[in-house]
């Protein structure tokens, strides 16, 4: 289940980079009114992952901070801070609230944090963080998008043109994974057929096909069926959508994305739990932890992290040259 959760956290990561203004303008419209489009948006997960060490990260949350232009002539620019939630979180507006002054004390820049919640519990709403203690209020209110709410209205994102109407509605099928198998598979298939006809370019219909089949997944044999099923389709419209080679590298790519992303957590969580404990991290632990590629080892590092004396002592335990 790990594994899954770091494969779908990395789809997400990638389509919002990819799709972020189509994201804004499907689900938050009033924030992509008020950006500067001319100028590209720069995505600074680097220094959110700086931003965030020490805080409590919510199970199945993805975090993205990106940096745009506004409108209005100034020469301003204001951070955007989004939160992909998949499950409730009493902790989650705190983490918001954390986040939110975390940026703004680092670049000194207005912050506007949103949140997208891919939950599948109706009555989970939180929009807002707040305490009053001695007189003194502090509160931070922000949009939230309910990926439940659209279940009621799929028309809108099935007519939409917005590429990021197929996003949400692979995240909408990927909520009903407990139904029966069948269903399931003519639900993956009616996403890849509306995905093949909407006439997008090659290259988009890669990078949403790529999204689909990490978020909506299905045991191998209806894969196999459901690639069997393109093929035929292909031949009926004369259309070559996606080439067998290409489905087949998606599906690998698939598999790679899930284990780079448990490597990559787990080297995180090493830091993490160094940090905790010692402060600042020599460089030197940094490079050689970035070095391991092996997740089991990295679980064995990660163990000897929460026991170890001192960060001396931990260096010793590393693979590889001393330095």
């Amino acid at each position: 289940m790990a594994r899954r959760r770091a494969d779908q956290d990395g789809a997400w990561k990638e389509v919002l980079d990819r799709y972020f203004r189509e994201f804004l303008e499907l689900l938050f419209p009033q924030a992509a009114q008020g950006i500067d489009w001319s100028h590209h948006y720069e995505p600074l997960d680097a220094e959110l992952r700086r931003i965030a060490r020490g805080t409590r990260r919510g199970r199945r949350s993805v975090d993205k901070l990106l940096k745009v232009w506004l409108l209005g002539g100034e020469e301003a620019w204001v951070l955007v801070h989004i939160e992909v939630q998949g499950r409730p979180d009493p902790t989650f507006p705190q983490r918001m609230y954390v986040y939110h002054y975390r940026i703004q004390d680092r670049y000194d820049r207005q912050v506007a944090s949103l949140a997208l919640l891919t939950d599948d519990s109706p009555l989970w709403r939180p929009g807002s963080f707040e305490y009053t203690v001695l007189g003194c209020t502090l509160s931070l209110s922000f949009p939230v998008a309910k990926l439940l709410d659209w279940e009621g209205r799929k028309e809108e994102p099935e007519a939409s043109t917005n590429p990021f109407s197929l996003v949400l509605l692979a995240a909408l099928e990927a909520l009903r994974r407990r139904r029966p198998l069948e269903e399931r598979y003519q639900g993956k298939l009616s996403l890849v057929r509306a995905l093949f006809h909407r006439g997008y370019p090659r290259e988009r219909i890669g990078e949403l096909l790529r999204f689909l089949d990490w978020i909506v997944e299905l045991p191998e044999p209806l894969e196999e069926r459901l690639e069997a099923e393109l093929v035929r389709l292909e031949q009926e419209d004369a259309v070559p959508y996606v080439t067998s080679f290409e489905r087949v590298g998606y599906r690998r790519g698939r598999r790679e994305g899930l284990e780079e992303g448990a490597v990559t957590n787990a080297r995180e969580a090493v830091i993490d739990a160094l940090e905790a404990r010692f402060g600042a991290v020599p460089p030197t632990i940094r490079d050689r932890v970035a070095g391991i590629d092996d997740l089991v080892v990295l679980r064995a590092q990660l163990r000897t992290a929460v026991t170890t004396p001192s960060s001396e002592e931990f260096l010793l335990t590393l693979p590889g040259p001393p330095s």
